[in-house]
């Protein structure tokens, strides 16, 4: 029955799969990636390089990388694991995987749009809003890292994407 469940219940499906994507793409330009590595091509990396990420973060609304937002930024995603970096990713972009080219990569609106830190103008009790058709973050004005740190990992922790909608 398990034999039948996990392989022959899903022969035609994985068929049809494999012989539509050998017709986009030919077998000798996979042929030498092993499995993870193709995984990383095709779907992007799961791994977080927060120097690539820095390089490639656009500050607006009078941000520069010495405010203490995006300091205070920096410092939290160092502090967080690399799931939870992935969870501010999603958060943000809508996407919890990192093109294989890295953070310079990454798309929104259709077209390439890099990582994005504004300065929100409502009141600093809020939380930060993210526009992931834009990839950008919107971090009110907070007084203390502690509250900035509280409000971010409560608003990443606290979303699904569409699926708390």
């Amino acid at each position: 029955m398990v034999n039948w469940r996990l392989k022959l219940s899903t022969v035609a499906q994985s068929d049809a799969l494999l012989k539509g994507f050998k017709e986009i793409v030919p077998s000798s330009c996979v042929e030498h990636f092993k499995p993870t590595e193709l995984e990383w091509v095709i779907a992007g990396t799961p791994f977080v390089d927060i120097a690539d990420w820095k390089a490639n973060t656009l500050y607006l609304q009078g941000l520069n990388s010495s405010h203490h937002l995006v300091i205070w930024f920096w410092k939290l995603i160092e502090e967080y694991s690399n799931e939870q970096r992935l969870k501010v990713l999603q958060f943000v972009t809508g996407t919890s995987s990192i093109p294989f080219e890295g953070f310079k990569a990454l798309w929104g609106s259709g077209e390439p749009q890099k990582f994005q830190i504004s300065l929100f103008s409502g009141p600093p009790n809020c939380y930060p809003v993210a526009h992931t058709c834009f990839n950008r973050l919107d971090i009110p004005n907070y007084s203390s890292y502690e509250a900035f740190k509280e409000k971010l990992t409560l608003a990443v922790e606290g979303t699904e994407g569409f699926g708390n909608a």
